[in-house]
């Protein structure tokens, strides 16, 4: 058997979880067997109740096979587990699960946002870059560099970049040079003099904030607002 130990330190494995949760059903159903047996069986005879009694008994045949195989279940479970903490390949799975109170759905595939997922992946520059996207309605490639903390000769193909994954959107103004951005978070944005935050027709706030030289539709009205 594995010391004591081992079941803390691969408590995250798919197969330590599958021996637990199967030693809990099994426990869990015991339990509900004694319960029932005891209650409608001694019910019944003292109240000479033959449906009590009765029901114990079906109650019993039901019960029974379920806790030999949840036994058996548990058992197989075990014996798998030790014997992959014996030869350690248990190593190579605790690397790819996790333990939650609750267990068993912890080792099981969860499907996880494409956005998060993407973001997860990003590096710690791209990650600024895209903060500087949604809280800037418009920003030159030197502030870009600047205060994302990267080479200022590596800032256009950075953009590019995560332009053509669809982590950022916007354009580049072939005027100024300033990038624009089309995913502003009002939220969090900082004060531009030619921004509009608000739309000039219904007074909703704006998602995207368009500044000079660019034009967004609004999402509550359908209003094109052009900012000259």
């Amino acid at each position: 058997m594995p010391e004591k130990a081992d079941y803390k330190q691969y408590r995250g494995t798919a197969s330590y979880q599958r021996f637990r949760v199967s030693v809990v059903c099994a426990v869990t159903l015991v339990a509900m067997y004694g319960f029932i047996e005891l209650l409608w069986g001694l019910l019944g005879y003292y109240l000479e109740v033959d449906s009590l009694m009765l029901m114990a008994l079906y109650a019993n045949f039901v019960l029974t096979p379920l806790v030999i195989v949840l036994v058996v279940f548990s058992v197989v479970n075990f014996k798998k587990f030790k014997q992959k903490v014996d030869d350690g390949s248990i190593k190579d799975e605790a690397n790819f699960t996790r333990y939650l109170p609750g267990g068993y759905i912890s080792s099981m595939p969860v499907p996880v946002p494409v956005p998060v997922a993407r973001d997860a992946l990003l590096t710690p520059a791209e990650k600024k870059v895209k903060g500087l996207i949604q809280m800037y309605p418009k920003i030159t490639m030197v502030d870009i560099a600047a205060k994302a903390g990267i080479p200022g000769d590596q800032v256009e193909d950075l953009l590019l970049k995560l332009l053509s994954s669809g982590v950022i959107k916007g354009h580049v103004d072939p005027g100024t040079g300033e990038f624009i951005s089309g995913m502003i978070d009002t939220t969090r944005v900082k004060p531009v003099d030619d921004a509009v935050f608000d739309c000039p027709y219904c007074g909703a706030v704006m998602k995207s904030a368009p500044v000079k030289g660019t034009s967004v539709r609004c999402e509550s009205c359908k209003n094109l607002i052009v900012v000259n």
